[in-house]
């Protein structure tokens, strides 16, 4: 038995400490079934601060990425304006 950190799941905890039977490069096993060490739901990780700082990236860069989605739309906005203002 070993214990892995969990993220992902519902709940309050970001990080859940989870005992596995056995694991291998890309899967952990919980008796006989087995999830992804990677996937879009859950993640699993050998100690607390690796999935802190999974969660701490994976955060950055979803605010990185609606930044430039809401700084397109802003380009967008003022092109939309200027063209607006030279039709009247």
């Amino acid at each position: 038995m070993m214990t892995k950190y969990e993220t992902g799941g519902f709940g309050l905890k970001l990080i859940v400490p989870v005992t596995i039977t056995r694991e291998s490069n890309k899967s952990v096993w919980f008796g006989n079934d087995s999830r992804l060490k990677r996937s879009s739901y859950r993640n699993y990780f050998d100690t607390w601060d690796q999935a802190r700082e999974y969660l701490i990236t994976k955060a950055q860069e979803r605010v990185t990425k609606y930044e430039n989605q809401m700084n397109y739309a802003k380009e967008k906005l003022g092109e939309i304006l200027k063209v607006l203002s030279t039709e009247e």
